[in-house]
């Protein structure tokens, strides 16, 4: 703990300061012929997030706040012979009382869950190949998104991300179509680096574009975790994701997913599950509306379709009641999704509303229903900077399934 204490008051006046030596951040790597000149010709790349939240569940006692500041630097280097490197350093700082929210780590059961704990790493480090054409290969601490994240992905939304240890190679020598093949040491998961997962996990993800269709996806992946665990799974499945040019102003959007998930490795548990995802949608302009519906099956109330790598927080609601779904009797979420984009002067302006419907899908238990509301601002005075307010309210469902929450997040990012 006095380690970790140390590291924080040596790395974050460090992190604050460099904030404001605006290097800039190169979109592509940059060859180089001597090692000199490509760590000289290095990019460093500095993001910002500060961010207020609140959680308030009053039929269960319990509530909580939290004032937190996530810091990024990186530096990634010039390429020589076609490799380059990147590390990057991430903290995140607790400015309000850290015993005042249940952070996952902090033991603060009678308080609200923030899963934000203080905790400085590295978030980044890998070394990564393209001298062969049309390939990638990078080895090392990651960012690996696949598709909307449902199944792989960062969890941005925390300040603390999920990255990955991996060998990941991506090739693009077919027209239109991207093959990933990554295998995964470990996962450094959103509550830091002393809760990382090992594991021995391979995941292949291909997408493919379809002209005036959209992209279509397949993967599998194979979670095999150290030890006995329920989270060892094969997953696999198919994806559309695309849209429909009606006129000019007019466009229909849909989106399909069907994914089987069975037991595999030393999972205790025997069963087979069903994802289903499908939405519906039309955009005018900068308008959106979309009626969507997703289903985390259970197999006969033995156990759901899980993801444990996947960027929850996206999906199920925002006040995260049911980030992890419904335990083993399977989850069922009807939406409506309503969005808006505005760019004036001062800047660009975007919205989203939300109304879900969750049920069990064992026993189509009624779950409740949920409204999210989010609204952002990029001021076009300053680029890279944005400001947010995220607001959720889940209502419980008949028979006292779930519990009422209230959910407030506003926010300020800086990235350059």
């Amino acid at each position: 703990m006095m380690t970790r204490s140390i590291l924080r008051k040596a790395l974050v006046p460090t992190l604050a300061c460099a904030a404001f030596a605006n290097t800039g951040m190169a979109s592509e790597v940059e060859e180089f012929s001597s090692l000199r000149d490509a760590l000289q010709g290095g990019q460093v790349h500095t993001d910002l997030r500060l961010r207020f939240e609140s959680v308030d569940q009053p039929d269960a006692n319990l509530d909580g706040s939290a004032l937190t500041l996530r810091t990024r630097l990186s530096y990634t280097t010039g390429a020589l012979n076609g490799v380059h490197a990147k590390i990057t350093f991430e903290d995140t700082a607790a400015l309000s009382d850290e015993d005042e929210y249940n952070t996952g780590v902090n033991g603060k059961g009678t308080e609200a869950k923030i899963i934000d704990p203080e905790n400085t790493e590295v978030d980044e480090f890998f070394l990564s190949y393209g001298g062969v054409e049309n390939t990638d290969i990078t080895f090392g601490r990651q960012v690996i998104n696949f598709d909307n994240q449902r199944h792989i992905g960062a969890v941005g939304w925390r300040q603390n991300r999920q990255t990955f240890d991996a060998l990941r190679v991506t090739n693009t020598s077919i027209e239109n179509l991207t093959l990933n093949a990554a295998y995964v040491m470990n996962v450094q998961g959103v509550k830091g680096n002393t809760h990382d997962s090992e594991m021995a996990s391979v995941l292949l993800h291909g997408t493919y574009a379809l002209e005036e269709i959209g992209k279509v996806s397949a993967y599998v992946y194979s979670l095999n975790y150290e030890g006995a665990s329920t989270g060892d799974t094969t997953t696999f499945g198919v994806r559309l994701d695309g849209g429909y040019v009606l006129n000019d102003d007019m466009k229909l959007l849909y989106e399909a997913e069907v994914a089987s998930q069975s037991d595999s490795g030393d999972n205790t548990l025997s069963y087979t599950a069903l994802y289903l995802h499908a939405v519906v949608g039309l955009k005018y302009k900068s308008y959106v509306a979309k009626l969507g519906m997703e289903s985390r099956g259970s197999d006969d109330g033995t156990q759901a379709f899980i993801t444990p790598l996947g960027t929850n927080h996206k999906f199920e609601g925002w006040t995260d009641v049911y980030l992890g779904g419904n335990g083993a009797k399977g989850f069922v979420d009807t939406y409506v999704m309503l969005g808006a984009g505005h760019s004036m002067d001062a800047g660009k302006l975007g919205g989203k509303l939300f109304f879900h419907s969750f049920k069990s899908d064992e026993d189509s238990d009624d779950l409740g229903t949920e409204i999210d509301v989010l609204v952002t601002f990029k001021p076009s005075a300053i680029e890279g900077l944005s400001f947010g307010a995220k607001y959720a309210s889940l209502s419980e469902g008949d028979d006292n399934k779930g519990v009422d929450t209230d959910k407030f997040a506003v926010w300020t990012g800086y990235s350059f």
